[in-house]
């Protein structure tokens, strides 16, 4: 148990420097479009990290596409609702740094409850 949570850590720092990272960097396309390429592609790639590092098949877990995408939708929509409203509102480093937290306490709840041992 103790290892599942320092690679959900690890994975979860990854990931929270990451994304944000990447919305800002493409953030002159448009702040939805960045938004949309930044969610698609890191959640592949999350997807692909959680199923085969995080929590493998080998220690009794099941990240099947179908419960990943029943924990990020959520977490996503969430997301590109703050961007949607706040793009014009707040300046490139605050919507990147509000979108960031929104979607980390979400993503932290919702993962909680989509990612429980059976």
């Amino acid at each position: 148990m103790r290892d599942t949570i320092t690679r959900y850590g690890i994975n979860g720092i990854v990931f929270t420097v990451l994304g944000p990272l990447l919305f800002w960097i493409l953030y002159p396309v448009g702040a939805v479009m960045a938004w949309a390429i930044t969610e698609s592609s890191c959640h592949l790639l999350r997807y692909l990290s959680f199923r085969h590092l995080v929590f493998p098949r080998s220690r009794g877990y099941t990240v099947s596409p179908l419960r990943y995408i029943a924990a990020a939708a959520p977490t996503a929509l969430i997301g590109f609702t703050v961007v949607a409203l706040l793009k014009t509102a707040l300046e490139r480093n605050a919507l990147v740094a509000l979108t960031t937290a929104t979607t980390m306490v979400a993503g932290y709840l919702i993962n909680q409850i989509c990612y429980q041992r059976r």
